[in-house]
């Protein structure tokens, strides 16, 4: 996100490096820090000047620095924090800098200047041993261009290419159109999808969700220094599973450890901790697994007397999934009291022996 942020003449501050990455600004800058400490350069508003006047590279030139040395690639990787597919990129696009470096695009002139000091240092054996493509005469745009790589590594005719190329480019324009900032577009599995079907199975809709919004930041007279993430990332979770509901999908818990970059254990843990907060996760809503179920907490809520308004800021549901529920919980209530068994009801119902007796089980509460 630095990089991202520095290529186009900007610079994060940490208080916005935290709404981001949901990392308190203590974490953040003790990671930051054991970058600094390798001499990457890692630029973010808020440095002194004395750690801006330390000798650092740019993290690409760093590990391209560290391959040229003869690091191990798994050792250059894990330092710098870089995954398999961003190395081979940084790879092919040196590459295609050594072949031509008056006319290859870098972010900023500082990656320029180190990289033409790195390439100086080369000669043209090391170049043709460590950069095989400059040789070859494959260079980074061939490597990136979409055709190529559809030949190359999948084998498509050009007819085949074309469809494809073509196919994308009206998705591209479907998803993008009239998204607003802020947003991102996620898979999500559709909501028809019923428990049980694997994943790799599922239908996938694309959802789109708000990665931030201004009122994730807590205000400054109570959280000045932005050090207590937990309700923001409770917000931001409950945001996602309730857009990509209203957008026919449902997520998962390895969702939103994505989405929010925490494992989904951590996630669990914040619910839990949190008992008034019900998301509308793929979990949930099909009944999937052992915990509570939503339609359990909404009734428990509903016979707490909260209203259908609070039940719905509380849960993401809508009115009129709350209002079927109820009546769920009213019609078991009732057969339960005519003297039905437990496999009597889930026969009329339609609904899991589970559900069932944890609508008993609130009943008799």
């Amino acid at each position: 996100m630095t990089e991202q942020v520095y290529g186009q003449n900007g610079l994060l501050s940490v208080r916005r490096l935290t709404w981001l990455t949901n990392i308190t600004p203590t974490s953040l800058r003790a990671r930051l820090a054991a970058f600094r400490e390798l001499g990457i350069y890692v630029p973010y508003l808020g440095l002194s000047r004395a750690e801006r006047k330390k000798p650092a590279v740019l993290r690409s030139t760093w590990v391209l620095g560290g391959y040229v040395a003869g690091k191990t690639v798994t050792e250059i990787r894990e330092d710098a924090a870089m995954t398999k597919g961003h190395f081979s990129d940084l790879l092919h696009s040196f590459s295609a800098f050594a072949g031509d470096p008056g006319s290859f695009r870098l972010a900023t002139d500082r990656e320029r200047e180190e990289w033409l000091d790195l390439l100086n240092e080369l000669s043209s054996a090391d170049l043709k041993e460590l950069f095989p493509a400059v040789e070859s005469g494959v260079g980074a745009g061939q490597e990136d261009d979409l055709s190529f790589e559809l030949k190359r590594e999948f084998g498509m005719p050009p007819v085949k290419v074309q469809a494809t190329r073509e196919f994308l480019r009206e998705l591209e324009e479907h998803l993008s159109q009239q998204r607003a900032e802020k947003k991102v577009v996620y898979w999500a599995v559709a909501s028809h999808e019923p428990a049980g079907k694997p994943l790799d199975c599922c239908a996938l809709v694309p959802v789109e969700l708000t990665l931030v919004d201004e009122g994730d930041i807590p205000d400054r007279a109570q959280d000045a220094d932005f050090n207590r993430v937990k309700e923001m990332k409770l917000k931001k979770a409950g945001r996602y599973a309730t857009e990509a509901k209203r957008a026919g999908g449902y997520l998962t818990y390895a969702d939103l450890g994505f989405l929010l970059g925490i494992h989904p254990a951590a996630i669990s843990a914040l619910l839990q901790e949190n008992a008034g907060s019900v998301l509308p996760l793929r979990g949930s809503e099909c009944d999937i697994g052992r915990g509570l179920t939503h339609r359990r907490k909404i009734v428990q809520l509903f016979l707490e007397m909260y209203t259908e308004t609070e039940i719905a800021d509380r849960t993401g549901h809508s009115y009129e999934a709350i209002e079927n529920y109820i009546k769920e919980f009213g019609t078991v209530m009732l057969l339960s009291e005519q003297g039905l068994s437990v496999p009597m009801i889930r026969k009329v119902t339609g609904r899991s022996t589970g559900l069932v007796r944890a609508y008993l089980d609130l009943l008799a509460e």
